[in-house]
């Protein structure tokens, strides 16, 4: 039976929109008969129920302690004597499970020292790019490099992604490919009348250097929309949710302004709400748009990641050229003078996304990844 290995090290919340296609695709290789194993970060008591469905399953998870106590903080100082414990720890996992693939998930271009030990092992391998930027530059290494370019595989959600990380890298990946994140809405939701207040949501990570929904609630401000009729409801947890309550406070939006917390059911959100509002600095592929689409509503965007290649400006969407307050208030000004055609615009989201995502995303990458083996 061969053993498939997913590694992902996400240390910044228990669970997010990237761990969902790696979830979902280890599923389906376990229903196919392979032997599947799970790397992943130790949250204890915060830990997704995710991985406990995976666990029952029969899925064997190896949970990596967070390396950022007191006492870890001594051992990198001591590194040249002792060594790195991230790479032991891995370098163990990785000898125990002795696995035939390794498909890991990350921020492109990172990796280089995650995957040391598979490339040392000479174990075939993917990488799952769930996000490349611009603006966010790594120190890069001849390690690195020949990382990404021995890989089986680098899967990027979006064009702009693969430009990203080969502009950081500074070579060209003959072995990049194109993947796609699995869209939770499965059913078509019908384009509600909007009768009374237009309602937004905001669906993403309270982290205001990612997602800038600052930018909402100062354009939200201004004189031009407080006399105008709608809604907003911001869905998701993090960091910043307290400065964003406490900026919702300041420019008075008290009774305009709602914050939902961490939902589970998204379909239920786009039954109620009308259009997302998204300025981000930087992303893969938005999961939060391509729901928005599914559920034939109203997109709008910033020109990152993907949206150019799912969204055409005032057809299916509304794109910002880039997440600033000027620009980004237009693109809102440019929908809402559409208002009365949201219902076609959200079909051809709906139309759009419908064409250019797998219908199993996982099955999909499923497939992409027994053709190694």
């Amino acid at each position: 039976m061969k053993k498939i290995c997913f590694l992902t090290l996400n240390g910044f919340v228990p669970w997010g929109g990237s761990e969902d296609l790696w979830h979902q695709t280890a599923i389906v290789l376990h229903k196919k008969g392979f032997s599947v194993y799970v790397i992943c970060m130790d949250w204890k008591q915060r830990e997704s129920a995710h991985i406990k469905e995976l666990e029952d399953l029969g899925v064997k998870i190896i949970r990596m302690p967070f390396l950022n106590t007191f006492y870890n903080k001594v051992r990198r100082a001591l590194k040249p004597i002792f060594g790195d414990r991230q790479s032991i720890f891995l370098k163990k996992a990785i000898r125990y499970i002795n696995p035939d693939f390794v498909a890991h998930t990350n921020l492109a271009p990172r990796g280089g020292d995650v995957l040391a030990p598979v490339v040392k092992a000479k174990i075939p391998y993917l990488i799952d790019v769930q996000l490349a930027d611009e603006f966010l530059w790594h120190t890069v290494t001849a390690e690195m490099v020949a990382c990404y370019k021995k890989a089986n595989g680098v899967y990027f959600l979006s064009d702009k992604n693969k430009h990203a990380a080969e502009k950081q890298l500074g070579v060209r990946l003959e072995n990049a490919k194109r993947h796609y994140n699995p869209i939770k809405i499965y059913e078509k939701n019908s384009v509600l009348e909007i009768d009374g207040p237009v309602k937004f949501a905001c669906v993403a990570r309270m982290g205001v250097e990612h997602k800038r929904q600052d930018l909402l609630l100062e354009i939200l401000a201004t004189e031009n929309w407080k006399n105008k009729s709608w809604e907003l409801y911001f869905v998701g947890s993090g960091e910043h949710l307290q400065s964003l309550k406490n900026l919702t406070k300041m420019y008075g939006l008290e009774q305009k302004v709602f914050f939902k917390g961490q939902v589970t059911d998204i379909a239920a959100i786009w039954q109620e709400c009308h259009a997302l509002l998204l300025p981000s600095m930087y992303e893969g592929m938005s999961l939060a748009v391509m729901e928005c689409m599914k559920a034939a509503r109203v997109a709008i965007v910033t020109n990152a990641g993907g949206n150019k290649e799912f969204i055409t400006d005032g057809d299916d969407g509304f794109i910002a050229e880039a997440a600033t307050f000027d620009l980004y208030a237009k693109a809102m000004d440019r929908a809402w003078d559409q208002l009365s055609n949201w219902p076609s615009i959200g079909l051809k989201a709906q139309q759009r996304v419908n064409k250019m995502v797998p219908a199993d995303a996982a099955t999909y990458f499923a497939e992409e990844i027994i053709s190694y083996l």
